[in-house]
């Protein structure tokens, strides 16, 4: 019987850091996605010390063609998707806050979650 499968998102720190590690100790094969390139090495090392699996891959989930690409890649069947991404914008006034700011909280926070939950299922 092969292992279960994880995907989770913002894995490189916090929530998604810690719900890695509780997969992995269920003995899920881990499948993480971050912005960043690298992977964090104290994650990595850890997965693989509780005898699990970690597979890494930088994925922008605000970008809908880079999340259809890493799902298409990875071409397996995912048994949980965990949807932990997410970015915090300024704590200014409403009437202050900077489109910039808010369309990259939306297309983060938002669209990301969407994207991941489109491709995944």
């Amino acid at each position: 019987m092969s292992k279960k499968k994880v995907v989770i998102s913002g894995v490189n720190s916090g929530i998604g850091y810690a719900t890695a590690l509780v997969f992995a100790k269920e003995g899920f094969v881990v499948y993480g996605i971050d912005l960043s390139s690298e992977v964090n090495p104290s994650l990595a090392l850890k997965i693989k010390t509780l005898g699990s699996v970690l597979n890494y891959a930088s994925c922008d989930v605000s970008d809908n063609e880079q999340v259809a690409r890493y799902f298409d890649n990875l071409n397996i069947e995912i048994d949980v998707l965990v949807n932990n991404e997410g970015i915090l914008g300024p704590r200014i006034k409403t009437e202050e806050y900077p489109k910039d700011a808010f369309d990259a909280i939306i297309d983060v926070n938002v669209k990301g979650v969407f994207y991941l939950t489109k491709y995944g299922l």
